[in-house]
């Protein structure tokens, strides 16, 4: 009861920011607190504090970029140690990066082709098909097929992600839902967006260099358009 009239509860204030539920009746709808006011968890927004991205529940290492001083959250996931936020080191060239959205430091920047293979801090690499397939444990194999649609889902972050069926960020590994930007109309592609690109090796002994598509159902490689800035999520050496 708000206001004298029954509501849905995310038409009233909240009082602790950073709160999530979800609602019983949507199970694929949650809301988040903050500022006063619930928020779909789906919608993507640089207004809220960075440390939303990330699972309170997982505990995280650091990694401090010595190039420029900046700061990441890793997470160790099934042997291996992921950055748990985007790269935004600045290339020294500076049409070989842009930013995400500026002034959004939890998105990171978008890179090109040629600055991806190097864009990585020293002991630091871009992930291969191998690292990611990973995520594939044995406990896949078992599930159902609606519950393999959306296995992926505990690899997104909540905020900015759909999730259905699992939770999300259950891993902290917190990937985003950027799509990229293309240097050939100079703006995010509108039939990536709400997509998760990576840049990858798909093998890298060869250093073959992929985009990665990580959607909730699977995980694929395909191979790199020139015109075509991604995100990077390094993986330690």
């Amino acid at each position: 009861c708000y206001n004298n009239a029954w509501t849905e509860f995310y038409n009233a204030p909240c009082d602790e920011d950073n709160m999530r539920v979800k609602n019983p009746n949507l199970s694929r709808n949650r809301y988040i607190c903050y500022s006063g006011k619930w928020y779909n968890s789906r919608n993507w927004s640089c207004d809220f504090p960075k440390e939303y991205y990330f699972n309170p529940d997982v505990e995280y290492g650091t990694f401090v970029d010595e190039r420029d001083g900046e700061t990441y959250k890793t997470v160790d996931v099934f042997g291996r140690t992921w950055m748990a936020e985007n790269l935004r080191y600045a290339t020294p060239d500076a049409t070989q990066s842009v930013p995400v959205e500026e002034g959004c430091e939890i998105a990171g920047r978008y890179y090109s082709l040629d600055a991806a293979e190097t864009a990585c801090p020293a002991g630091w690499r871009l992930p291969d098909s191998t690292d990611v397939n990973s995520f594939y444990t044995p406990e896949y194999q078992k599930l159902s097929g609606s519950e393999k649609s959306s296995y992926l889902a505990q690899f997104m972050s909540e905020v900015g992600s759909r999730c259905n069926l699992y939770d999300c960020n259950v891993y902290g590994t917190s990937f985003l839902e950027l799509g990229g930007y293309d240097t050939s109309i100079s703006a995010k592609q509108d039939d990536l967006i709400r997509q998760t690109y990576y840049w990858v090796y798909g093998d890298y002994s060869t250093k073959d260099i992929k985009h990665m598509y990580f959607y909730h159902a699977y995980i694929s490689y395909v191979n790199p358009g020139l015109n075509l800035y991604l995100p990077i999520r390094c993986i330690k050496e």
